[in-house]
């Protein structure tokens, strides 16, 4: 399937570009393979779903053991910005582009809807994953990229801030952390957004609020380089291709919402 979740060149979402089908192309042969593949395509659809809500099932903390936590909110030392982190899956030692091709394959979605740009988002964070920054929007980095995929005002990402200074402290996440802690727990809400959820069962705010939240975290330590220490990605050439990322050519004729493969 030629996936198609991915950056135009006009400083916009992306989108996806549809193909109209007639309704029968094929004759009854044609009617009935079209039909199999749309359940095939249902099958996909939910196992995928399957398969997220193993992996979002909650953590039983009453185990005083699994009540860890990531830095220390007491101290100011750089890189001590606190996460409770215990159980969480770790997405960050997966390939993100990975996840995104599942994804793009097997979620039914409509065009520009949230699923589709979550997809978009997953996209954007397996380039930067990646270190392949040369490949978000033109003269915008990845992370930046992700962040205006969503179509959603700021409240929902100062809300979850906000959430996140009664849990932990204000701007504790701004002494710095290692950096696959905000990018698993991105694609931990994305998972859920893709699962079909709206909310946190925890916080209650938006799956969007909390990727926004993690990606914004992201954008300061690296973009802004308020925390370049915490870099923890894999060195660049071994996720992709240090080849194929120098290749600028394939970039430069984008069909809009083509992600490039």
């Amino acid at each position: 399937m030629t996936a198609s979740t991915t950056p135009s060149n006009n400083n916009q979402p992306s989108q996806r570009t549809h193909t109209n089908i007639p309704s029968d192309p094929y004759g009854a042969f044609g009617t009935l393979w079209l039909s199999g593949m749309g359940d095939r395509h249902a099958a996909n659809n939910a196992r995928f779903i399957e398969k997220l809500n193993l992996a979002n099932t909650k953590v039983d903390y009453s185990n005083a053991q699994n009540d860890r936590q990531v830095g220390d909110l007491n101290s100011q030392t750089k890189g001590s910005g606190a996460r409770f982190n215990a159980g969480k899956v770790p997405y960050e030692l997966l390939p993100i582009s990975l996840i995104a091709d599942m994804a793009d394959a097997s979620i039914e979605r409509e065009e520009d809807d949230i699923k589709d740009q979550a997809i978009v988002v997953l996209g954007y964070l397996g380039l930067w994953q990646e270190r392949n920054i040369e490949n978000g929007i033109p003269d915008e980095h990845p992370l930046l990229s992700a962040i205006l995929a969503f179509e959603d005002d700021l409240e929902s990402t100062a809300r979850v801030f906000e959430y996140g200074k009664k849990k932990y402290s204000e701007f504790n996440w701004a002494k710095g952390m290692a950096w696959s802690i905000p990018l698993a727990c991105a694609v931990r809400h994305l998972l859920a957004i893709l699962a079909g959820d709206i909310n946190d069962p925890e916080s209650g705010l938006s799956h969007v609020g909390h990727v926004r939240c993690n990606l914004t975290m992201l954008y300061s330590y690296d973009v802004k380089g308020t925390y370049p220490e915490g870099d923890n990605r894999p060195d660049a050439g071994m996720l992709a291709s240090i080849d194929e990322q120098d290749d600028s050519d394939q970039y430069h004729d984008f069909d809009l919402g083509t992600f490039p493969r």
